[in-house]
C-alpha cells in the first residue's frame, strides 16, 4: 500500500482546534518501509508509526493474538461445539495444536512477528548509518526500536519456545537482511532480550518529563514527543524488564522484577480508579475499544478496534462468549461489588429483542456507543486502540513476589487494586488470591495463559461445553503443550531442515 504522508500543516492546525484524532490516524498508515523515508526526521518518524501499525494488525494485538492465547486457557467458549472434530476452534481450545486452524494461527503470528522484527532492525541500520541532518530524537526513536525487538522476541519466545532454559528458544534477529539466523537456546534468547531492554531503558530516560500525571497538553510543534503512551516508552520498557525477569526466575530475578514494577506504581504516573470512577460507568467506557486512558501504560493507536473485534465478540452465532459469566460474582456480599462484572453483560441493542437474542456478551473490549449509538453515555474514554501493558499487572507482580519478604507491602499493594476495583481491603492474602485477581483482571488480553505457562501447572481444565462435546475434561500439560508449534517453512533454507 502507498505510505501516506504525514501532513505536518493540516496535523498542526487540526491540533490547535483542539483534536488529536487527524493526527492519530495518520499514524495508522504507515506499512511499507522504503529507502526514501531514511532522509529526514518526518521519513524516519513516519518508518516508526509503521511499527505500530504493524503491532495492532489482526493477527497480532489487534484482535487474533490476544483471543488465541485466552481460548488456550479457557477463558473463552464457543454458543456450540460440534460432536466431531472439525479441525476449528475447538481444536485449538483442546491444544491440538497441529490442527489446519491452529497450525494457520500460529504461523500468522510467528511470520508477522518476524516481519516487525525486520522492520525494525532495517530502521537501526539506517539510524546506525545516518548522514544527514542530526536527529533531535535519535535517542527516543532508538530506544523505542530496541524495546518493541526486545518486546516481539519476549512474545515470541514465550509462545514458540521451551520452558526449560538450555532447550530451544527461537531466532533472535538483529541485523537486517534475507540471511538465516539461527536458534538460540531459551537462556541465550532471555540474556539477548534483557540486552536489548536495558539499552532501549538508557535511551528512554528523556520519557521521565515527557510522560507525566496529568498527561501534558499534544505539543503541536514536537508531535513524537506526544501520547508517549501510545509509544514503547521508558515505562513500558520498566514493565517489560519486570515481565522478563519475573518469567526467567534465575537466582535474583524476583528482586529484579520487583525492583522495576514498584518504580512504575509508585511514579503514580499510571494511577487506579478512585472515589466516584470506582463504579459500573468507568468500567463499562475505561477499555471499551481504547487504550486504558489512566491505567495504561502502553499501547496501540488503532482507529477501527470495533471492526476487527465485532466478528469475534458480537456476532449472533459463531462468536467467543465467556467460559464463565459468574466470574466476577462475589458469594459474600461482604466483600464488596466487583465493578468488572460489568465486561460481560447484555449489550445494550437497538431492541429489547435483539439485547435478549444476544444475551451475556464479551464487553469489555467493544465500544458500546458504535454498537447501538443511541449509548451516548457509553462512550469510551481515551484514545482507540489496544491495550498492551497496564498498571495492575505491576500492582499484583508486587502482591506476589512480596508476599512472603514484605507481607505488609504485599498487602498494600493487593489492597490499593481490589479496592480500585470495587472490592472490600483484605486483612491477610495468599498467592492463590493474587491469581483469582490476575484472572478476573486479564481476561480478552491474552496474559493469563503465560501466567499459567509460568506456573507450569500439571492440567488445565476444558471448559465444560467444550468438555461435554469431545468427552475431554482435562487437558494433561507438557512442554509440547506450552511450546506452540514453529512454520515449517522457518526450516526450509536451514541446512537439513533442523534447527
Amino acid at each position: 500500500m502507498k505510505i501516506i504522508k504525514v501532513n505536518i500543516l493540516l496535523c498542526l492546525l487540526a491540533l490547535v482546534l483542539g483534536s488529536c484524532e487527524d493526527f492519530l490516524e495518520s499514524r495508522d498508515k504507515g506499512q511499507v518501509l522504503e529507502e526514501k523515508l531514511f532522509v529526514n526526521k518526518e521519513g524516519v518518524e513516519e518508518a516508526m508509526y509503521g511499527l505500530y501499525y504493524t503491532i495492532g494488525a489482526g493477527e497480532l494485538w489487534g484482535a487474533q493474538l490476544p483471543t488465541i492465547m485466552d481460548a488456550l486457557a479457557q477463558y473463552l467458549t464457543l454458543g456450540t461445539y460440534s460432536t466431531e472434530n472439525s479441525g476449528g476452534f475447538e481444536e485449538l481450545m483442546l491444544h491440538n495444536h497441529e490442527s489446519e486452524r491452529s497450525t494457520t494461527l500460529f504461523g500468522g503470528i510467528w511470520t508477522l512477528g518476524y516481519k516487525l522484527i525486520s522492520d525494525v532492525n532495517k530502521i537501526l541500520e539506517n539510524l546506525d548509518s545516518w548522514g544527514y541532518k542530526p536527529l533531535k530524537h535519535m535517542d527516543l526513536y532508538r530506544g523505542e526500536c530496541l524495546g518493541i525487538r526486545a518486546f516481539m522476541h519476549f512474545e515470541l519466545l514465550r509462545m514458540y519456545g521451551s520452558c526449560n532454559l538450555s532447550k530451544r528458544g527461537i531466532p533472535y534477529v538483529n541485523n537486517y537482511g534475507m540471511w538465516v539466523t539461527p536458534f538460540s537456546t531459551t537462556r541465550e534468547c532471555y540474556d539477548k532480550v534483557l540486552k536489548d531492554l536495558n539499552e532501549a531503558h538508557t535511551l528512554l530516560l528523556e520519557d521521565e518529563n515527557l510522560l507525566t500525571y496529568p498527561r501534558k497538553p499534544v505539543n503541536a510543534y514536537d508531535q513524537f514527543t506526544s501520547y508517549r503512551e501510545l509509544h514503547m516508552n521508558l515505562y513500558a520498557v520498566k514493565a517489560l524488564l519486570a515481565r522478563v525477569y519475573l518469567t526467567r526466575n534465575e537466582p535474583g530475578d524476583v528482586d529484579s522484577a520487583t525492583m522495576y514494577a514498584r518504580q512504575i506504581v509508585d511514579s503514580k504516573k499510571f494511577p487506579l480508579p478512585t472515589g466516584a470512577n470506582v463504579g459500573p460507568d468507568h468500567f463499562i467506557r475505561m477499555m471499551s475499544g481504547t487504550v486504558a486512558q489512566d491505567e495504561g501504560i502502553w499501547g496501540i493507536y488503532k482507529s477501527d478496534t470495533y471492526s476487527a473485534l465485532q466478528s469475534l465478540f458480537l456476532l449472533e452465532k459463531g462468536s467467543f462468549l465467556a467460559a464463565d459469566e459468574k466470574m466476577y460474582e462475589e458469594l459474600d456480599p461482604a466483600r464488596g461489588t466487583d465493578h468488572r462484572s460489568n465486561w460481560i453483560r447484555v449489550p445494550s441493542a437497538s431492541t429489547p429483542e435483539v439485547s435478549e437474542k444476544l444475551g451475556m456478551r464479551l464487553m469489555k473490549l467493544i465500544n458500546a456507543s458504535v454498537f447501538n449509538t443511541a449509548n451516548k453515555e457509553q462512550a469510551p474514554i481515551g484514545y482507540s486502540g489496544s491495550n498492551i501493558i497496564r498498571v495492575p499487572e505491576l500492582y499484583l507482580m508486587l502482591a506476589e513476589t512480596l508476599i512472603e519478604k514484605e507481607p505488609t507491602e504485599a498487602l498494600r499493594y493487593y489492597n490499593e487494586f481490589i479496592s480500585s476495583r470495587g472490592l472490600n481491603t483484605e486483612e491477610s492474602i495468599t498467592k492463590e488470591d493474587v491469581d483469582k485477581q490476575f484472572w478476573r483482571e486479564y481476561l480478552q488480553e491474552g496474559q493469563y495463559w503465560f501466567r499459567l505457562r509460568r506456573r507450569q501447572v500439571p492440567e488445565i481444565e476444558v471448559v465444560p461445553a467444550l468438555a461435554n462435546a469431545k468427552g475431554i475434561k482435562t487437558i494433561q500439560m507438557d512442554e509440547n503443550k506450552w511450546s506452540l508449534p514453529i512454520p515449517d517453512s522457518e526450516f526450509e533454507f536451514r541446512e537439513d531442515g533442523s534447527y
